[in-house]
């Protein structure tokens, strides 16, 4: 996606003292101001004046970065970054303690880049850049800011160096060394090249006569073919289009240098998603505490009725602690007593009957009310048919009891009906 930018080139002065070219580059990559070979104060006084939302970002000359790759088994975090020092301090010349480890993304063939750079020359240059009120949101070099694209060499000629980039490796070279470098690399690369990029001015006669000489030597050495690409004059307007196409470059600012790509990086890209995380857990805590507080509240509700129906059941029955045990307790009591016409026996007889029907599952019983003063057992069923119905009231019958079927309605494949029954006579 692209963004407004305020991009910093920065570059030493013989003294020491550090200069910069800067561009301030709207989302759509059209430049709005620009700034010269102007000391770090000036650019810090352009920057004031531009929006809180753009992006600032630094660009290193070449030659303070070096790249390599190594192939990391581990997949990431804290012992991956232990371990980066031990692969890598073989390939450069300085004491891997002075230099500060930055990675990339691994790449599909596993291999993974590292940027490293000098920890004294990264502290004092963010130090210069803080007291000049420019504080950037990425660090890079400028090889970098070349798209790199896979199985290719990209070669870029300017007035006073030159920048090979492939997909793992990047470095700088003068225009008089060139050609040997180019060699040097395709013999000893790592990777697969399968053509070679050239990006100049092609208005310029002395880029041009290059690299018609270095196609030249390539295709007939190498066997490769090679394309121009015209950058015009301005050559920053190319890495300008690369950072705006979000192009995978390893910024330094990581680990005790800021919050870049490192472990702080990972955990400030990894925030919104945690507070969404929070936010749900929290949505499914209330909604836990909610709905505990609903079930509870209707399980109190049936216990009442529970309660209430027991009491019409057995109103002389005073100590009702547990109703639905107790009323398990009754029938179970009572529910092999025979010669008496009580409610007890009758529900005994009753359920004996519903379970010798053998497919009971086809006879549900719903409310019951027992008469006291007569002796009568009064259900209400459903059924699948009448015949079920029929067959339910003769093992009532059967049972020694009587069974009078008082009404029956179908209503869709059912049928609803109530049943009588009292003791035999």
């Amino acid at each position: 996606m692209s963004k407004e930018l305020f991009v910093i080139f920065l570059d030493p002065l013989n003294s020491g003292e550090l200069i910069a070219d800067w561009i301030h580059v709207d989302i759509k990559g059209s430049e709005v101001a620009s700034g010269f070979a102007e000391p770090l104060t000036a650019v810090g006084t352009a920057l004031q004046q531009v929006s809180k939302s753009v992006q600032v970002v630094l660009v290193l000359p070449a030659d303070k970065v070096v790249a390599t790759t190594v192939i990391m088994p581990l997949k990431g975090g804290r012992q991956m970054m232990q371990a980066l020092p031990y692969m890598v301090e073989e390939g450069i010349a300085e004491d891997i303690d002075k230099m500060h480890l930055a990675v990339g993304v691994k790449r599909l063939s596993g291999k993974l880049p590292v940027a490293l750079i000098l920890k004294e020359y990264l502290q004092h240059t963010l130090e210069v850049l803080q007291n000049a009120s420019i504080q950037p949101e990425a660090v890079y070099s400028r090889p970098q800011l070349l798209s790199s694209q896979p199985k290719c060499l990209t070669v870029a000629i300017l007035e006073n160096e030159c920048y090979l980039v492939a997909e793992h490796f990047f470095t700088v070279s003068e225009p008089a060394n060139l050609s040997l470098v180019i060699d040097l690399f395709l013999e000893k690369a790592e990777e697969t090249i399968e053509r070679v990029e050239m990006v100049f001015d092609h208005q310029d006669g002395e880029q041009a006569l290059l690299a018609d000489q270095l196609r030249t030597e390539i295709e007939a050495t190498h066997a490769l073919p090679v394309s121009f690409v015209d950058c015009g004059k301005d050559f920053r307007a190319l890495q300008i289009a690369c950072l705006q196409k979000g192009h995978a470059a390893i910024n330094l600012l990581q680990g005790a240098f800021g919050s870049g790509d490192g472990e702080s990086g990972v955990i400030r890209r990894w925030a919104p998603l945690a507070w969404v995380v929070v936010i749900c857990v929290a949505l499914q805590i209330g909604f836990n505490l909610a709905a505990g507080y609903y079930f509870e509240h209707y399980a109190s509700v049936g216990t009442k009725n529970m309660h209430d129906f027991y009491s019409r059941l057995f109103p002389d029955e005073k100590n009702i602690v547990d109703p639905r045990n107790q009323m398990e307790a009754k029938l179970l009591n009572f529910s092999g007593v025979k010669g008496q016409s009580g409610f007890s026996t009758l529900m005994g007889d009753a359920a004996a009957a519903y379970q010798a029907m053998g497919n009971p599952s086809s006879l549900d019983i719903g409310q019951f009310r027992y008469e006291a003063r007569r002796g009568q057992l009064v259900m209400e069923l459903t059924a699948d048919s009448i015949a079920v119905l029929d067959t339910f009231k003769q093992h009532i019958v059967d049972a020694g009891l009587s069974a009078e079927i008082l009404s029956a309605s179908e209503e869709g494949n059912k049928i609803n009906a109530r049943m009588q029954i009292e003791g035999g006579s």
